[in-house]
């Protein structure tokens, strides 16, 4: 099977190795193929074959520190890496009804759950790849959508090296196994400061999480809102309420701008050099920093004052709109209750989340 595609090579020119869960077939220099894992084919038996879903045994996943030193060269030929993470292969049988996706759920030691990924349901093998990452901040849906990336900081810290609990489930059908996660050989680095930095990477991303749930919401009402304080005002709404939306409207406006600048493009951040960033691109910043850019090495003092001075505004904007701005927004739903007009959505409180401890 392995030579029928190499009708000009005599089979004796083939050097064939087997590393565990790998296969490397070369010929003298002239070729070269590679494939990364094994183990799906070596699992898939009869009897496997017969199940409805099933997760085979997974190769670790590594933490490779990466170091840039500018952009190389173009070479003349190159080809892709082996994905960076743990690869979980799976088998999906014959089922009638089929399912519509396969849900995996990854689990820490402690049995918190860092990330859920979504598979292929069709029958055969499949394979997706965990980043070894939490997931990452609730998304902010100010704005045009932003393509998924490191600026727009759509994942998650990365994860301690340990063994994680992976689960999948289709339908009525589930399955589960472990995963390994090591830490890059080279740079060896204390537990302790792995759940140092995962501590602080997880409390700035919830307060990310919190902010932009704050900045959602209001501009869902402003959003709502934009009906009455159009000119003219709608015939339908009476006179007072919409006096009251058109003052409420400019109450959240004024709110919202001083902590979120629409006029900056969330994936050119140059263009802070231009307009006012205003406060959400230090949390969001405060957030990289945490999460991205610590590798290894324990924060310092100056870092942990930033992050606590940040934390502090943070929780003084959060407790302003919970004490001023949520009253207004329920003084006007109570309005509009009462006229029999649409109300706005004014949601629970938001309160500020207490530090990860690991």
């Amino acid at each position: 099977l392995l030579t029928a595609n190499l009708p000009t090579m005599p089979v004796w020119d083939l050097k064939f190795v087997h590393h565990p869960d790998s296969l490397v077939l070369a010929s003298h220099g002239r070729g070269l193929w590679v494939l990364d894992n094994l183990k799906p084919l070596e699992g898939l038996t009869r009897s496997v074959a017969q199940k409805p879903l099933v997760l085979f045994p997974t190769q670790p996943g590594m933490n490779l520190r990466a170091h840039y030193s500018g952009h190389p060269a173009a070479p003349y030929y190159s080809v892709p890496n082996a994905p960076q993470g743990v690869v979980i292969s799976y088998y999906v049988g014959r089922q009638k009804p089929t399912f519509h996706k396969v849900k995996f759920t990854i689990e820490s030691p402690s049995g918190s759950r860092l990330a859920v990924l979504h598979g292929p349901s069709s029958f055969g093998v499949h394979e997706l790849v965990w980043n070894m990452r939490y997931r990452g901040p609730h998304p902010l849906r100010i704005g045009p959508p932003v393509p998924p990336g490191f600026m727009n900081r759509s994942f998650g810290p990365m994860a301690v090296p340990g063994t994680y609990r992976v689960i999948a489930r289709a339908g009525s059908n589930q399955a589960e196994m472990t995963a390994q996660v090591r830490e890059d050989p080279r740079h060896p680095i204390a537990l302790s400061i792995w759940r140092e930095d995962l501590g602080l990477g997880l409390t700035a991303r919830n307060e990310l999480s919190d902010f932009n749930r704050l900045l959602n919401r209001l501009q869902t009402v402003k959003v709502a809102l934009s009906r009455i304080s159009s000119h003219p005002a709608p015939k339908d709404v009476p006179a007072t309420l919409v006096a009251q939306g058109r003052k409420l409207e400019a109450r959240v406006s004024h709110f919202e701008n001083r902590l979120y600048n629409p006029l900056i493009q969330r994936n050119a951040p140059e263009d802070s050099l231009h307009y006012l960033a205003r406060f959400h691109r230090e949390i969001n910043m405060a957030y990289g920093v945490a999460s991205f850019f610590l590798q290894g090495r324990a924060p310092n003092h100056r870092m942990l004052a930033i992050l606590r001075k940040r934390r502090g505004e943070l929780r003084k904007i959060l407790d302003q709109y919970n004490r001023e701005i949520r009253p207004a927004i329920a003084a006007y739903n109570a309005k509009a209750w009462h006229l029999g007009q649409p109300t706005l959505p004014q949601g629970k409180a938001i309160h500020l989340h207490k530090p990860v401890r690991l």
